[in-house]
């Protein structure tokens, strides 16, 4: 078990001194915001209804470009996995400082975040359950609802190739059973 650790520790301190973090995390995902417009999605959003799958959770906001950066890996990693094993949410934070419109959100969304379903969140409530302390991050969620990890940041940044990071993290853990 020391053994297996070592790695992920070593990734995360690597990670760490370039400026972007992976976390390490082991507690029960918070439920997704029951409340908010849903961009994407014709029905509420659970993540009990996502059980038995990998979910990834991108907290981001308008108008601010490593969010933006974000969508391109998020394009990319959803045509990898088989929309019965993996999901992606968007969750657009509070945003008081630019306060865009829902329709600006919206067209945010649907040009950006196409690939998966946004709930606009106009409270900080979700912000503080998840413990988000920067905008954007992404949240990996085992197939049993646990939150597992954590990157704060744009994912592909400078020599930081989080994009590279999170495809190990969500293939490792749909080999999970």
């Amino acid at each position: 078990m020391k053994f297996a650790m070592a790695p992920l520790l070593l990734l995360t301190l690597s990670l760490s001194a370039m400026g972007q973090e992976v976390i390490v995390r082991k507690e029960i995902a918070p439920e997704l915001p029951a409340a908010g417009k849903l961009i994407a999605s014709d029905k509420p959003l659970r993540l009990e209804d996502m059980r038995d799958k990998v979910v990834v959770v991108h907290f981001w906001k308008t108008q601010w470009d490593p969010c933006e950066q974000n969508f391109k890996v998020f394009d990319t990693i959803a045509r990898e996995y088989n929309p019965k094993t993996f999901q992606i949410v968007g969750i657009h934070a509070l945003d008081l400082e630019n306060n865009p419109e829902f329709t600006d959100i919206e067209k945010i969304a649907l040009k950006h975040a196409k690939t998966f379903p946004t709930v606009v969140d106009d409270t900080d409530l979700n912000l503080k359950a998840w413990k988000v302390n920067t905008v954007p991050t992404t949240f990996v969620i085992d197939k049993k609802g646990k939150l597992r990890y954590a990157i704060e940041g744009q994912l592909v940044y400078r020599r930081f190739r989080g994009d590279l990071v999170l495809q190990k993290l969500v293939d490792d853990l749909m080999l999970e059973k």
